[in-house]
């Protein structure tokens, strides 16, 4: 099960190679014959890179290794420089059942009344831990980890009420062959771009095809005329921004208010509230589906931490993960449809829709809000 945790970090999160990586910085030799390397992390608050503060302590701690080292009889090293091996900040990333480092660190720190200069021993289970991370944390089917460009641009929008239009996915390419193998919900605007990043041409498509059909439902719903005004919230954003795409919209009757710059995780209702249950709705959906391909292999044997019985990679191809990042975003669509006070609170977390209830309530146009706002 020990390999079976690493390997589960090393492909789920690929981005924490970089932090891995500095455990090729510094080499300290650790209790024992054989070398390890220590990162330059600290052993600071869980998940968090060094402080300035930290920086200090891990400093202290790689001159006091090394004091250790000088000596003859070197057989210890410190909390601190334990805490730096350990890369804390990724292994706190994952859900490794078994942190050998971590649970060695922290109980010298309880007993020792968290003095990061107590010297302590590590066992041959911890050295064995160190070494694997070394020798496999590069590699992943042969290639350097890193961090890889994502393969689709997910783009949703929200209204007041609370409703949650379906969204644009753009995936990267030239034609419709990019696209997942996978049948959307015929409401959704499934296209594509060379980077697979939002443009004018795709920004002008999501309009035509999501938001011009929502407001027209609106107005007919509400009784209200043709030439009623709506407004859009933007951020500020090289594609919403293009005079020929604003003329479009005021064409049509909409009227455009931008986020300032630095701005949106405070007034753009979608940061607000939406973002985040998006991100982690796709997230458990990723996490459940490797923990079972890895339970498949599991099922029925029984792991040890042999060369005889590696754990095969997962296939993370594109080829695979294409239709099943499709049918997860369905999923979560449908998550955000089932509970959709998650909308609604980011209007009012922005203060929104508190401000309009103020002015409606008092029965005052919208003319006047503008300009006591």
């Amino acid at each position: 099960m020990k390999r079976l945790g690493k390997i589960y970090l090393v492909m789920m999160y690929p981005s924490v190679y970089k932090r891995l990586m500095k455990l090729k910085n510094y080499k300290v030799s650790c209790v024992g014959d054989q070398e390890v390397q220590k990162t330059s992390f600290s052993p600071g608050d869980p998940g968090q890179e060094a402080t300035s503060a930290g920086a200090r302590q891990a400093a202290r701690a790689s001159s006091q290794t090394e004091e250790c080292l000088s000596e003859a009889e070197a057989k210890a090293i410190t909390a601190g420089a334990q805490g730096d091996i350990e890369a804390r900040c990724a292994i706190l990333l994952a859900p490794l059942f078994l942190r050998y480092l971590d649970i060695e660190k922290s109980v010298v720190l309880n007993q020792n009344n968290a003095d990061y200069d107590v010297k302590f021993t590590l066992s041959e289970l911890a050295k064995q831990e160190i070494l694997w991370w070394i020798e496999n944390v590069e590699l992943l089917n042969g290639k350097l980890i890193s961090y890889g460009s994502p393969d689709f641009y997910l783009e949703t929008d929200a209204s007041m009420q609370g409703e949650f239009l379906p969204p644009q996915i753009i995936y990267g390419g030239k034609t419709d062959k990019c696209h997942p193998i996978y049948k959307f919900p015929s409401d959704w605007d499934i296209t594509h771009s060379e980077n697979h990043w939002v443009n004018t041409g795709t920004q002008m498509e999501y309009v035509k095809n999501i938001i011009l059909p929502y407001i027209r439902k609106i107005k007919r719903s509400a009784k209200l005329n043709e030439d009623q005004k709506a407004l859009c919230i933007f951020d500020v954003f090289r594609a919403q921004m293009g005079e020929d795409f604003l003329a479009f919209l005021d064409e049509k009757n909409i009227k455009v208010v931008f986020v300032p710059p630095c701005c949106t995780d405070r007034l753009q209702p979608l940061d607000v509230s939406v973002q985040k249950a998006v991100k982690n709705k796709m997230r458990n959906s990723f996490e459940q589906w490797y923990s079972n391909e890895i339970v498949k292999q599991l099922d029925g044997k029984e792991i040890v931490d042999s060369e005889n019985e590696p754990i095969v990679p997962v296939d993370l191809s594109l080829t695979r993960l294409k239709p099943l990042s499709a049918k997860w975003l369905v999923q979560m669509f449908q998550h955000i449809k089932n509970n959709l006070d998650i909308v609604r609170s980011g209007f009012r977390e922005t203060g929104i829709s508190g401000a309009l209830d103020d002015y409606l309530e008092n029965e005052l146009p919208l003319s006047k809000m503008s300009r006591d706002k």
